[in-house]
């Protein structure tokens, strides 16, 4: 690196803490509870993550959705964007500038991919580089392992790796992105602390058309005590637990490992559905981290694909 070399970095809210010295452009996309189990409350781990724009000056900027912040839009260096879905175009409003993309030639998932991608097309405008280029290369980005990655079909069923959603929020947009194909669901991992609540997640499966819920320990008997609170009716079904809203059964498995969900998956999935690792809760309590979960996931399901029957209830 030298003097004119442009730097990118994403930081954590650990790195965050500390800074001194705020980056030229800034983006935050959101701040929902997370690591709760590290800060003593969600208002300490916010205050970390937004030390990003804190000691921004009149020639920086600061990149976000009008939809996720109040005040930011107040700073003389508020870049505040908006996205309007119009058919198949995807329009990225900011100050008096817009950017159009279309959906259809994008590979990642989701209406919260829109988000990251107009943070990222307006962050590169904003260092010269040619929007034309900028929209080019979001074309050709395939995304990265562990977040909605599709990894295959095994008889034929649709598997999406999503390991790195942590938080009940993030599980809420993937299950969006599949607009209602979503068969199976895993669900659970790691508590990481009190103020992480399931409701979001609750308010979603009321409007899903799933199948199946895998629960994990610790926090998937939490995640299921909290959907009888909020009203899904409980009883036993024909080797599971149910639960109904409305007119709507839901099968659930309590399971203690990854590899109990792996024998059940194939025999409860139905054919054309999506089965989706988007478990809402970190992995520590069975796993290093979500990269080693996600990588296990998909070794074990190709593992069963290949050696098991196809007997299906």
């Amino acid at each position: 690196m030298d003097d004119t070399s442009l730097i990118v970095l994403e930081l954590s809210s650990h790195q965050l803490q500390f800074i001194k010295k705020a980056p030229h452009i800034s983006a935050i996309l959101n701040v929902y509870p997370e690591h709760l189990d590290f800060y003593k409350n969600f208002i300490e781990y916010r205050s970390a993550k937004m030390n990003i724009v804190k000691m921004q000056d009149e020639n920086d900027r600061i990149i976000f959705p009008v939809k996720e912040f109040d005040g930011l839009e107040n700073k003389s260096v508020s870049l505040p964007y908006e996205i309007i879905i119009d058919n198949d175009v995807a329009i990225i409003y900011y100050c008096d500038n817009s950017i159009q993309i279309s959906i259809k030639c994008i590979e990642l998932k989701g209406i919260h991919n829109l988000y990251n991608i107009g943070a990222a097309l307006i962050a590169s405008q904003l260092v010269g580089c040619d929007v034309k280029d900028a929209v080019r290369s979001v074309y050709q980005f395939k995304g990265l392992e562990h977040r909605l990655e599709f990894f295959g079909n095994y008889r034929g069923i649709d598997f999406y790796n999503d390991s790195i959603s942590t938080i009940p929020q993030a599980t809420v947009a993937a299950i969006r992105a599949f607009d209602n194909s979503v068969g199976s669901l895993i669900l659970g991992g790691h508590f990481r602390g009190e103020e992480i609540i399931w409701t979001v997640l609750t308010e979603e499966l009321k409007k899903t058309a799933l199948d199946n819920l895998f629960f994990l320990p610790d926090t998937g008997r939490m995640m299921y005590d909290d959907f009888i609170k909020a009203g899904f009716k409980e009883f036993m079904g024909n080797g599971s637990s149910v639960i109904q809203w409305e007119n709507k059964q839901i099968r659930c498995f309590f399971c203690g490992s990854l590899d109990e969900v792996i024998e059940l998956i194939f025999k409860y999935t139905r054919k054309g559905s999506v089965c989706l690792l988007s478990p809402a809760s970190s992995s520590y309590n069975m796993f290093k981290n979500f990269e080693e979960r996600g990588a296990y996931f998909k070794e074990k399901v190709k593992n069963s694909a290949a050696g098991g029957s196809d007997d299906k209830i």
